[in-house]
């Protein structure tokens, strides 16, 4: 732990210790080994806060337009426009789109809550998707050539993403991180008012207490909405205009 805190940070480490407990205690179960030594370790993600990076509608704007249209492109403006997670994104398989309806269903296997997430996207996110290259031996949409996996090489590209950016502004961007595309938008949705008990849904987060036990709806409809409103916000600050979207009033 303390050497790949030394080389790639302590989140880096916390994540291998993780996956290295996981391992331990699935010897465990199956008789392969009688203790699990990762219990008697320390996290090395024990004293780091919480990241609270939002990106400003110029950061944004900066984000957007340094994009190619390549795979990593379009994943950076998916994640934009729709708050998932990267391994969401960077995993998505044609299957889980239906591009007449504009309707994505990634799985529970995939989602961190393990519960399906529906969301009808917005146009803009639709056209992304359509423009990029379909193989008929290729499940992912932003898959190798192997056809087994969905996007890698997240370093590298962001990498390069990075660099144009700071050719195009002069400087580079303050540190972020893809996630922190995620808290953006969430943070988004509030502004151009959208509830936040939808904003939750959106992002896939689940209902908590007794509205879990209680609130069957799926709010679908809103949820359609808040999508679209947060596009046209997106789609007014890439062009320049600022934001269109005149926040909605509280009931």
């Amino acid at each position: 732990m303390q050497e790949i805190t030394a080389k790639r940070g302590r989140i880096s480490a916390a994540r291998a210790r993780a996956n290295l407990g996981a391992l331990f205690t699935w010897a465990t179960k199956e008789g392969l080994c009688d203790t699990n030594p990762v219990l008697a370790t320390r996290s090395p993600e024990e004293g780091v806060q919480s990241r609270e990076r939002v990106l400003a509608d110029s950061e944004l704007r900066l984000v957007w337009s340094a994009c190619q249209n390549d795979a990593f492109g379009r994943i950076v403006r998916l994640l934009i426009l729709c708050g998932c997670r990267r391994s969401e994104i960077g995993d998505l398989k044609w299957s889980e789109l239906d591009l007449d309806t504009g309707i994505m269903t990634i799985p529970g296997t995939r989602t961190k809550g393990k519960r399906a997430l529906m969301l009808t996207l917005p146009p803009m996110a639709v056209e992304i998707l359509r423009e990029a290259p379909r193989r008929a031996d290729q499940p992912f949409v932003f898959g190798g050539k192997s056809g087994k996996a969905g996007f890698v090489g997240y370093a590298y590209a962001l990498m390069r993403l990075n660099a144009r950016i700071a050719a195009a502004a002069g400087k580079p961007l303050a540190p972020w991180t893809l996630h922190d595309l995620r808290r953006t938008m969430r943070t988004g949705l509030g502004c151009v008012g959208v509830a936040p008990h939808i904003a939750e849904l959106v992002i896939g987060h689940s209902r908590q207490g007794v509205e879990a036990i209680y609130d069957r709806h799926s709010y679908q409809p809103e949820i359609k909405t808040a999508l679209l409103r947060w596009a046209e916000h997106v789609l007014g600050v890439v062009e320049g205009r600022g934001s269109t979207v005149i926040p909605l009033r509280s009931a």
